[in-house]
Formats: C-alpha cells, structure tokens, sequence
C-alpha cells in the first residue's frame, strides 16, 4: 500500500493477520511485517518501524492479537532521506458505539 491507494482520504480498516515477509533494501534482505486486511480494495501494508511501533501502542505488543482489531490508515507528510514525501500512517481507530457500550458494562465486584 502507498499513499496514493488511501486518495488523500483517512480510512478505517479492519485487520485480517500479520505475516512476516522478506525484502530487498539497497541490497539487503531485509523482514519486514506486513498487515493484511479483510476490507475490500485495501492493499497489504508493509510496516516500517514506525507504523508496526503505532499500532501495537494501540492495540498490544503481541501482532497475532490484532486479528479483527481496527485501524485509521492516513495519508500524511513525513520527512525520509532529507526530502518530505507522503506515507501512510496509522492511528487507533475511533471506537465504534457497540465498543463502548462493552467497555461501560464491566462488571465491578465489592
């Protein structure tokens, strides 16, 4: 997924799994996680540092616990080998009506 693919529009996506896939960066094999995602026409993201760090702050450490979970995908501006470019970005997705009616129904004991 590029930048481009998001249409200067923020999108929130549901993730489907996490696979760990091998690249080449300036001759280097480099693995990297790559997040795929059950919502239609949505590419796989490649995660840099950066964005693999953003969204286990939001949804946990553990990426085979992000299954189901949702994420905002944006367009943003970002300084990368001394030029600004566009890059996606990701943040906690807004939580939905029926999330926080679960999260307001805990049960607390005396």
């Amino acid at each position: 997924m590029r930048a481009g693919d998001l249409a200067g529009k923020e999108r929130i996506v549901t993730i489907d799994r996490v696979e760990t896939s091998t690249f080449e960066n300036d001759g280097k094999k480099q693995s990297k996680p790559v997040v795929h995602f059950r919502d239609n026409g949505i590419k796989p993201l490649v995660c840099n540092k950066t964005n693999f760090l953003l969204i286990a702050a939001a949804l946990g450490d553990d990426s085979d616990g992000w299954t189901g979970k949702r994420i905002s995908l944006y367009p943003d501006m970002v300084g990368f080998k001394g030029t600004v470019q566009e890059a996606v970005r990701v943040r906690r997705a807004p939580s939905t009506k029926a999330e926080s009616e679960a999260e307001m129904n805990d049960s607390v004991s005396f």
